[in-house]
């Protein structure tokens, strides 16, 4: 059973971006690119609590006049760097909220849909790892793609890099609806996909 106020979605969205500058609010299919990810959230049958970690200002003004129920953390700016690790703002965000199980939902990763949040949340529920992570199967290897990391707290707060060995639970998802926007081509590829799909 999956308990009510237990599960925390972080949306993390940076204002820099060295390869395709400003992507986390560029529009995409008419929407801010971070707007896609946070309605799938909004979608998701088990998510409690969503947060926006950030330092972006547009970001902020966004959710304020559209999704004011949604919480904006101030991302501090040694956080907000491309060196920055995850692994970090997860646990800034952590240091101001309780909750006991954590899903990151990169931005950038669009064509993931509240119903594989759902799937993923109910695997991890139904283990005891601790820890499972999107991705697909590319020559017998499963590559991590981003879209979904779930943990819990305590996993979280005892990692000092990743928190993923051979252990880890693997939600695969298709090759297709496995891109990372990095680059415009992978950004239009995607607004492609997107739109196709609707």
């Amino acid at each position: 059973m999956i308990k009510k106020n237990d599960i925390l979605a972080i949306i993390p969205v940076r204002k820099g971006s060295k390869r395709l500058p400003g992507k986390n609010t560029k529009l995409f299919a008419g929407e801010p690119l971070f707007v896609i990810t946070l309605k799938e959230a909004l979608n998701s049958k088990y998510i409690d609590h969503i947060v926006v970690s950030t330092d972006c200002p547009i970001t902020k003004k966004i959710c304020k006049i559209q999704y004011p129920n949604i919480e904006v953390i101030d991302r501090p700016e040694e956080l907000a760097t491309d060196k920055a690790l995850s692994l970090d703002v997860i646990k800034h965000v952590l240091s101001i909220k309780d909750h006991k199980t954590i899903v990151l939902l990169q931005a950038t990763s669009p064509l993931r849909d509240a119903e594989q949040i759902d799937i993923a949340i109910e695997n991890f529920m139904m283990h005891d790892n601790g820890s499972l992570v999107s991705g697909y199967f590319h020559n017998g290897k499963f590559k991590f793609n981003g879209a979904i990391y779930i943990n819990d707290r305590d996993v979280l707060q005892s990692c000092k890099i990743n928190c993923y060995n051979d252990s880890f639970l693997r939600y695969p998802m298709s090759k297709e609806t496995s891109i990372d926007i990095d680059t415009k081509k992978d950004f239009k590829k995607a607004e492609m996909i997107y739109n196709d799909d609707r």
